[in-house]
């Protein structure tokens, strides 16, 4: 998550040749970042760093983790002392996703290969921020049965337990539009060809209204063919970073969702640079409903505490992490779960930031 970050002071000084730490950066065995310091010759000036740059050893044996800094200087008034700020921008990836090494992409294709139910699904991995890649992915499933076209991705999370935690969404939002039409309303943003859309639509013993929503148009025509016929369900060719946009040309009024669940997405997007999760969350942000019911449903590998508070800051809703659920202890991914905060929740945020 790159938008967002927070500055920290490194130190406060007359000059830069002043300043007597530096800041290291070391991943460990999981692929995340963890920071000290070490001391530095006093003399020594910092030397620029005009672009993002891999840390040394960040790329070696099996790309262990990503990680870009950029230094700036803040200078204030007329006055000679300068303020030294560091801004760290973090994209932390697990070795399950960050393909960039021989021995990376093997370990992949082996997690790949054993959360798969069909052969079909077994391929050679592939770059997960490229639509190519994903269409090459897709093309494979040549089926004669729904089920064996379905593939989970953190498939230790099932797909009833995510029908649980938003049950009280649903059905909060069913109470109050029992003098309506409008059905509760769940948005699968980077839908892929997962089976919760059919799990989600017998879930709560009364209709909802579900979209799905992929940029693949072979996975889109795959999914209508899987659940085409299932009433009330919505099939939508469009990106999730332009949400409000790809919204409001496949419906005819302004949309806002009950319910959100992104199930994989935002680690699709940090296997690139990781620039459009800030428009991914924004959009989120701009479809959700503002009823305080809103929910909005987050299944990734583990976020730093970094990525964590970034995400606190963009929008007006309430985070729990890392939510224990049944089968969550199985796998690397985790469930994370954020609800709209009322009118008094989000003016008092709004003050306190």
């Amino acid at each position: 998550l790159l938008g967002g970050w927070e500055g920290r002071d490194v130190g406060t000084s007359n000059s830069i040749e002043e300043s007597s730490s530096s800041v290291l950066a070391a991943a460990d065995e999981d692929g995340f970042l963890r920071f000290g310091r070490l001391p530095r010759p006093p003399t020594r000036p910092l030397p620029p760093l005009p672009r993002p740059l891999p840390l040394p050893g960040m790329l070696e044996e099996g790309g262990k983790g990503m990680a870009q800094m950029v230094a700036t200087n803040d200078s204030r008034g007329a006055a000679s002392t300068s303020r030294r700020r560091l801004f760290v921008a973090i994209v932390a990836i697990p070795t399950a996703l960050a393909f960039v090494t021989e021995c990376t992409s093997t370990n992949n294709n082996i997690e790949l290969r054993a959360t798969s139910r069909h052969d079909r699904w077994a391929q050679e991995p592939f770059d997960f921020s490229a639509r190519a890649g994903w269409d090459d992915f897709y093309r494979k499933g040549k089926a004669d049965s729904v089920d064996s076209l379905e593939f989970e991705w953190h498939g230790h999370i099932s797909n009833e337990v995510l029908a649980t935690v938003i049950k009280p969404s649903i059905a909060q939002a069913a109470s109050n539009r029992r003098n309506s039409t409008d059905l509760p309303s769940i948005l699968l943003v980077g839908c892929g060809n997962s089976a919760l859309p059919r799990v989600l639509h017998g879930a709560f013993g009364a209709p909802v209204e579900i979209t799905c929503l992929d940029y693949s148009k072979i996975c889109i025509d795959m999914v209508r063919s899987m659940y085409g016929t299932y009433p009330n369900m919505n099939f939508v060719v469009g990106c999730a970073t332009k949400l409000r946009k790809t919204i409001d040309q496949n419906f005819d009024e302004a949309r806002r969702f009950d319910v959100i669940i992104d199930k994989g997405l935002l680690d699709a997007l940090l296997c690139n640079e990781g620039f459009e999760v800030d428009s991914l969350m924004n959009g989120v942000d701009e479809v959700l409903t503002t009823s305080n019911w809103g929910v909005h449903v987050l299944v990734s590998f583990p976020l730093t505490t970094f990525q964590q508070s970034s995400l606190e800051d963009m929008q007006d809703l309430k985070w729990q992490f890392d939510v224990a659920v049944e089968g969550g202890e199985n796998g690397r991914g985790c469930l994370n779960v954020a609800r709209r905060l009322s009118c008094e929740e989000t003016v008092a945020k709004r003050l306190q930031a």
